[in-house]
C-alpha cells in the first residue's frame, strides 16, 4: 500500500517510543483505513515484536504469540516450552529486555474473543513486570465500541494505565489529493465523493480513466473486490446486519430523520434508535445538530453515512444488484449520472467545512464553532461563530457562477438567523466561481472563495 500523510501519527508514535518511560498506546479505527501499514511504517529498523491476532482458538493464539516471540529474541530454546496461559510470555518478555522494544499486537479485539482474560492479564503483567521497563506496547484494532471502552470504562482493567490513545481517521480532501498529484481539484473532488479517505478503496481509483468507468468498473461489476465490500465489512461488526442495511439504506437515500428511517422501514423508533446507535459506535453513522443547538439531544438531529465510500455504495449499489447481475449496470449507471451533482451538493458543503477546519487563516475572524444550520425550511450551509461577530455561506456546486441574484437571497435567510451580533460576513464558496457584476460590487463583509484557490490555501 502507497504510505501517504500520516505525519501527525508517525510524529506522535515517534515521541512516545523515544520517551524514557515505558508507553501503552492504544490505536483504533475503521477497517481498510490504514492501521496495520501506518504501524509497519512506524516499526521499520526499530526491535520490534509485531504480532497480528486472529480467530484460530486460544491455545493455536497463545503458541502462536510464543513462536513470535521467541523467533524475535532468536531463543530456541523458548520456542519448544508449552504454556496454556499468554501471562508467561509476558512475563519472559519482561526479563529479555534490555533495550527499548515495542510490542504491537494487531487485531487485539480478537484475542479478546479468544482469551476473554487477556484484558486483565496484561493489566498484572503491566503493574508486576513492564511499567518500569523499556518497553512501548501497542495495541491496535478496528472494532471501534471494544477499543474505545478500554479508554473510556472505569471499570476496564486496562484504564489508566495508557500512556496515550491514536485514533486513525480516514483522509481528509487535502490529504486525498496527494495519491494524485497534477490532477485537476474538481475531478479529484468527485472521486473523493465516490470512494472517499479509506486508503483501500483510494487504491482501487484507476485515474488514468474517468469517473464513470471507475464506477462501472470498480461498483457496478459483480467481479470487484468493491462491489460486496459492505456486506463484508458490516458483518464482521454486527451479528445480525440486515436492520442495519435497511437503516443505511434509508439514509443514503435521503431519509435523514430519526421519524423518517422509522417510517420508510415500518419499525418502531425504539428500534431504530438502538441500531443507529450502535453504527455510530462503528463510526459509520454519524448524528448531527444545527451548530446553534448547544444539546446533543437536540430533536433537530440528523444522521449522515460518514464514509463517503459506503454512502455512495448505499445510494446506488445496495437494492440494484439485480441490474448489475443481469448485465444491465449501463441503466443503474445512467441514473448514477442523472442523481450524481444532487448526491456531491452535500459532499461539497462538507469538504469545505474540512477546507476551513484545516485552514483557518481563510476566515477573516477568529471561529469557536462551525457546522451548519437548518431549521424547518430554513438551511444555512456553512455557519461559523465567533465572539463579536459571525459567518453565514453558502455552497454552490454548480456550474454556474455565484450571482447578486444568490447574494440577495442569503441576505433573506439572514434575517431568519435566531442569533444577533454585531458584525455579520457572508459568503459564498463555489465550484464554479463568480459573475462579474458580484465580483465588482460585492461589499466588504461579503468573502467570495473559489474551490480550486482554497484547495491552494
Amino acid at each position: 500500500m502507497k504510505f501517504i500523510n500520516r505525519e501527525a501519527e508517525i510524529d506522535f508514535l515517534e515521541k512516545e517510543y523515544l520517551s524514557s518511560r515505558s508507553s501503552l498506546i492504544i490505536m483504533w479505527g475503521r477497517r481498510r483505513v490504514g492501521k496495520t501499514e501506518l504501524l509497519k511504517t512506524f516499526s521499520k529498523r526499530k526491535p520490534a515484536i509485531f504480532y497480528i491476532a486472529d480467530l484460530t482458538d486460544r491455545m493455536y493464539q497463545i503458541n502462536s504469540f510464543k513462536e513470535t516471540v521467541a523467533d524475535f529474541f532468536k531463543d530456541s530454546v523458548f520456542r519448544e516450552s508449552k504454556f496454556d496461559s499468554f501471562e508467561p510470555i509476558f512475563r519472559y518478555i519482561s526479563q529479555k529486555i534490555k533495550q527499548k522494544i515495542l510490542l504491537i499486537i494487531d487485531e487485539y479485539p480478537y484475542l479478546r474473543i479468544v482469551e476473554p482474560s487477556i484484558d486483565s492479564i496484561l493489566q498484572k503483567v503491566w503493574d508486576l513486570h513492564l511499567k518500569d521497563k523499556k518497553i512501548m506496547i501497542i495495541l491496535c484494532g478496528s472494532h471501534i465500541s471494544m477499543m474505545e471502552k478500554m479508554i473510556n470504562s472505569y471499570a476496564h482493567p486496562l484504564y489508566g494505565r495508557r500512556t496515550g490513545q491514536l485514533k486513525i481517521l480516514p483522509f481528509k480532501f487535502l490529504d486525498f489529493i496527494k495519491f494524485f498529484p497534477g490532477h485537476d481539484y474538481k475531478t479529484l473532488l468527485r472521486f473523493y465523493g465516490v470512494f472517499g479517505g479509506t486508503p483501500r478503496y483510494i487504491l482501487e481509483i484507476d485515474i488514468k480513466k474517468t469517473l464513470w468507468e471507475n464506477i462501472k468498473e470498480k461498483l457496478l461489476n459483480p467481479i470487484s473486490p468493491l462491489y460486496m465490500e459492505p456486506q463484508i465489512i458490516l458483518p464482521e461488526e454486527i451479528r445480525s446486519p440486515f436492520g442495519y442495511f435497511t437503516i443505511m439504506k434509508s439514509i443514503g437515500e435521503g431519509k435523514v430523520k430519526l421519524s423518517e428511517i422509522s417510517s420508510s422501514m415500518h419499525t418502531d423508533s425504539r428500534v431504530v434508535s438502538k441500531h443507529l446507535s450502535s453504527l455510530q459506535e462503528m463510526d459509520l453513522v454519524e448524528r448531527k445538530i444545527p451548530v446553534t443547538e448547544r444539546k446533543r439531544k437536540s430533536r433537530k438531529g440528523i444522521y449522515i453515512i460518514k464514509d463517503y465510500f459506503f454512502r455512495f455504495w448505499f445510494r446506488y449499489v445496495f437494492g440494484n444488484s439485480h441490474l448489475i447481475e443481469t448485465g444491465r449496470s449501463g441503466e443503474l449507471l445512467n441514473f448514477i449520472k442523472r442523481d450524481f451533482d444532487t448526491y456531491m451538493g452535500k459532499i461539497f458543503e462538507e469538504v469545505i467545512l474540512q477546507i476551513i477546519n484545516q485552514r483557518p487563516h481563510l476566515i477573516p475572524f477568529k471561529f469557536k464553532k462551525a457546522g451548519s444550520f437548518w431549521d424547518g425550511n430554513l438551511e444555512i450551509d456553512i455557519v461559523l461563530i465567533g465572539d463579536k461577530e459571525f459567518l453565514l455561506g453558502e455552497c454552490k456546486y454548480s456550474n454556474k457562477p455565484v450571482n447578486e441574484k444568490d447574494f440577495k437571497k442569503l441576505c433573506e435567510k439572514s434575517k431568519k438567523f435566531p442569533l444577533k451580533v454585531k458584525k455579520i460576513y457572508y459568503a459564498f464558496f463555489s465550484l464554479s466561481g463568480f459573475s462579474p457584476e458580484l465580483s465588482k460590487t460585492r461589499p466588504p463583509n461579503l468573502m467570495l472563495y473559489k474551490f480550486e484557490e482554497m484547495v491552494d490555501g
